[in-house]
């Protein structure tokens, strides 16, 4: 939609609002509009603009991977503060089969969350709060650190076992990263809105990158014998790969290479004599090849 700038007086310049938006919302003069402001963005909201968002939880129901990803998925979508209310001391955790505190899986999913912070705490519930929100320039450096942590991590697999607790870590602060990213596309106006569902996409499409090497990792982590060097090196060539999908995102040069090493990359697949525990492993890691389509025709 393109509005003309006009002149009133001397030095106030003003745009007339869409005729449609103004009955939608039943504007008329005298009506108070909140007008933020982005870079070269305007943002306008009718009303006296409140950017506190709150809201009361009860996630007494919940495992432990229900009570994580609840609390994640509300900070992503922008809510300052959540008052978390849970009648259970402890949570089921099906993946371990064990018990775990209800408040020790909260205070690890926070320690998770850039800028969120416990602000209070009783027996029986707790207050999530975020104190800090970041701007345009932390958007685009925990952006590229994203991608930075799936080769990494790729990298760090390859060494076998002594690498499995360093993917661990990335995998937790991928998730921090990710978060932190999603919650700024959904709070600021950062990227043009043709670049907005499709960095959201890459964004989503690289943690489920970083699950599928984790879930990597705890196949390595039981293993009977260490991994063959030629699993290793097949998954220096998928970090590698990942290099090469980080450059076509940010410059979209090498992009004649993409399809070559996917290719080469499921032809060893096939073509390798491996053990069932090698197999079950690069069957696993394949599924990044997969992921990796969607960042590349996005």
């Amino acid at each position: 939609m393109i509005r003309k700038v006009n002149r009133v007086g001397r030095d106030t310049l003003t745009v007339s609002l869409p005729r449609s938006w103004t009955r939608c919302y039943g504007l008329k003069k005298g009506d108070e509009l909140s007008i933020e402001q982005s870079g070269a963005s305007l943002s306008i909201t009718k009303g006296v603009c409140n950017n506190k968002a709150s809201l009361n939880l009860d996630v007494s129901s919940l495992d432990r991977t229900g009570l994580v990803f609840t609390i994640r998925n509300y900070y992503r979508e922008g809510i300052d503060e959540f008052k978390v209310n849970f009648s259970n001391s402890d949570v089921c955790h099906y993946r371990i089969n064990s018990a775990l505190p209800t408040f020790s899986v909260i205070s690890q999913e926070v320690s998770r969350l850039i800028g969120l912070e416990i602000t209070d705490k009783t027996e029986s519930s707790c207050v999530l709060t975020v104190l800090n929100e970041g701007n345009n320039d932390d958007f685009e450096i925990f952006m590229r650190k994203t991608f930075h942590l799936i080769s990494y991590s790729l990298e760090e697999l390859a060494k076998g076992k002594e690498g499995i607790e360093e993917v661990r870590r990335n995998h937790d602060i991928l998730t921090s990263y990710v978060s932190f990213c999603l919650r700024l596309l959904r709070k600021k106006t950062l990227l043009k809105e043709n670049n907005i569902n499709y960095v959201h996409t890459t964004l989503t499409l690289l943690e489920s990158c970083m699950d599928v090497i984790q879930r990597g990792a705890r196949i390595v982590e039981n293993m009977e014998h260490p991994i063959s060097e030629k699993t290793s090196m097949w998954m220096m060539d998928l970090a590698s790969f990942f290099r090469t999908i980080t450059k076509i995102f940010y410059t979209r040069e090498g992009m004649e290479n993409f399809t070559r090493k996917r290719i080469n990359l499921d032809k060893y697949l096939s073509e390798t004599e491996l053990d069932k525990e090698e197999i079950s492993l690069r069957s696993c890691l394949s599924t990044t090849l997969i992921l990796s389509r969607g960042i590349f025709l996005g």
